[in-house]
């Protein structure tokens, strides 16, 4: 045991220096945020503040590796690193039990309410916890000594915990990291991730990207840019297209409420097309309708005559008559989207509601790279029905 402190015991001013400071700096956090963000919030704030302080500490450990990578002659201060490292696990460490004590009253089930950790970030805290013990418990001359050359691989894993650290921070409510201490946080997570990642391109360059080493860092990479995918983009991806969801709902309402008023077009017939009776041409594909919007029903057919190709509505095509509407070749197979129009190629205006009717498709067109007939509502932009072809 006497062991294990040595070095402590030997730099004992040091540490009991370092140890005042820490615990000045986690009262300058606290009394911010209890006196300051959220006035007279106790419990909460004792939990932000650990979190703050623990999370910044491992920040500036991490930033100080940097530096002495970039100055060798300052390795004689390992120590101050190992300082920020251990302490800042030590807040990290009281942060999960003041959660425990005062937001689950010990009820360890209930932080696992959800196995998503983008819905639930407690469980990216649950992954870095064990991470940053392991790191201060071997953190000491013996452990550095009886682990030789596998200490350095052990203490690589402060990357996936740091990582992990960060999600769950960034996760767990955003709204209280803008503020001083949550910039003060950021701002020193973002010189330890620049400074991590300028070494480690830099190593990997000087060994041509090869090595175990490199190949879990460009992971870890990896792996900070699928969680950032899932936890900022694809939310905003999803709120974008339920954006233009309800965009298109609202103009299906007006839309019908327009031809409930105004009725049809009157430009579009609505007995058959008898120009197009007697058209014949060899078959090539077929499908039948199937309304978005609208009932729409019958068959239509691709093809082909004299080496030029054709969409065919058969004898059995049936729609209601609705403003401006408009054929396309589309190239989804299922076009229920604006987007899936905007790439199609218009063939022409609806010439009727019922019966046979011909539409040409241009020539330098390659009918292989569309897999559905659409009618298009072009006045209030939405799409009416479709055909898949087969």
């Amino acid at each position: 045991m006497a062991k294990l402190f040595e070095g402590a015991i030997k730099n004992w001013k040091f540490v009991l220096k370092f140890s005042f400071f820490s615990l000045l700096f986690f009262m300058a956090e606290f009394f911010y945020q209890f006196y300051i963000l959220i006035p007279g919030e106790l419990n909460g704030s004792l939990v932000r503040s650990f979190a703050l302080s623990g999370a910044t500490f491992i920040g500036c450990a991490l930033i100080i590796s940097s530096i002495m990578r970039w100055k060798p002659e300052l390795g004689i201060h390992w120590g101050t690193r190992r300082a920020f490292g251990v302490i800042g696990s030590i807040f990290i460490l009281f942060h999960v039990l003041s959660v425990l004590t005062f937001f689950f009253n010990w009820e360890i089930s209930n932080i696992f309410w959800s196995l998503n950790p983008i819905e639930n970030p407690l469980l990216f805290g649950v992954l870095a916890l064990p991470v940053f013990m392991l790191m201060a418990l071997t953190s000491n001359d013996v452990a550095y000594v009886k682990l030789g050359k596998n200490w350095k691989t052990l203490h690589r894993f402060v990357y996936f915990g740091y990582l992990f650290a960060i999600f769950h921070f960034l996760l767990i409510n955003p709204e209280l990291l803008n503020n001083l201490a949550g910039y003060l946080l950021l701002g020193v997570t973002f010189l330890a991730l620049s400074g991590e990642l300028y070494w480690f391109l830099k190593h990997s360059f000087k060994v041509s990207f090869s090595g175990l080493g490199t190949k879990i860092g460009f992971f870890v990479i990896l792996l900070y840019l699928f969680i950032g995918y899932f936890a900022f983009f694809a939310p905003a991806a999803m709120e974008q297209q339920k954006t233009i969801d309800n965009s298109i709902e609202k103009a299906v309402a007006e839309m019908k409420e327009f031809m409930e008023k105004e009725g049809g077009d009157p430009d579009v017939l609505t007995t058959v097309v008898e120009a197009d009776q007697d058209f014949s041409g060899e078959m090539m594909q077929s499908s039948s309708f199937e309304p978005i919007n609208y009932m729409t029903s019958g068959s239509v057919q691709i093809e082909q005559r004299d080496g030029i190709f054709f969409v065919v509505f058969q004898d059995n095509f049936e729609t209601p008559n609705g403003p401006d509407l408009v054929v396309y070749l589309t190239r989804n197979s299922e076009p229920t989207k604006r987007d899936d129009i905007s790439n199609g190629i218009k063939l022409g205006e609806l010439k009727s509601t019922v019966g046979k009717q011909v539409y040409e498709i241009p020539s330098e067109l390659n009918i292989n790279d569309f897999k559905s007939v659409s009618i298009h509502c072009r006045a209030f932009n939405v799409p009416w029905s479709y055909a898949r072809l087969k």
